[in-house]
């Protein structure tokens, strides 16, 4: 149960304690402690992401990214928020070639699942919006207009990001 709450819904803390009873309960488990460990290393990279991530250090986000989807490839949760660092790392680093393959990613669910989840919505419309500059970056202009349909179908409070990119695949497209 402690690394199911851990890969699936993120709750490191929560996860960590159940694993750590587990050692408790039964010391020298083999399985509890693999999953101790590995819970461990998840919530070492996701701090050191979301600290990256504060200081604008993108370089360093990718990293860290890189590192975490490594850690644990079954932990679901850490995995897509990886996959979305990068993304927008990928971006702030003005790296349109690396942003496409890392946002594709980030942006490969289904849309639908995270519908109605406002934080989720939020979180996979700036993914939309990222891999949107890419392929506009690359002039892949069709591919970009659908990524911007795919944004603008989750919440935004009228940000007006959508339509500016619209704009560039306009102009771009007059070229």
């Amino acid at each position: 149960l402690g690394l199911a709450l851990v890969r699936v819904v993120g709750q490191l803390d929560a996860g960590l304690h159940n694993l750590e009873l587990c050692l408790r309960w039964a010391f020298g488990h083999k399985p509890c402690s693999i999953a101790v460990k590995t819970a461990r290393t998840l919530r070492h990279y996701w701090n050191s992401l979301a600290e990256a991530q504060e200081a604008n250090d993108w370089a360093a986000a990718v990293t860290q990214a890189e590192e975490l989807l490594v850690a644990d490839p079954e932990a679901d949760y850490f995995v897509l928020r990886a996959k979305r660092a990068l993304c927008q790392a990928h971006r702030e680093l003005n790296e349109p070639r690396r942003a496409v393959e890392s946002c594709r990613q980030a942006t490969a669910g289904n849309i639908a699942d995270v519908e109605g989840l406002e934080q989720e919505e939020r979180a996979a419309r700036e993914a939309f919006l990222h891999y949107a500059w890419s392929l506009i970056q690359l002039r892949r202009w069709q591919e970009a207009l659908a990524a911007l349909d795919s944004a603008e179908r989750l919440v935004g409070d009228g940000d007006p990001r959508a339509r500016q990119l619209r704009e560039q695949v306009r102009l771009g497209q007059q070229d």
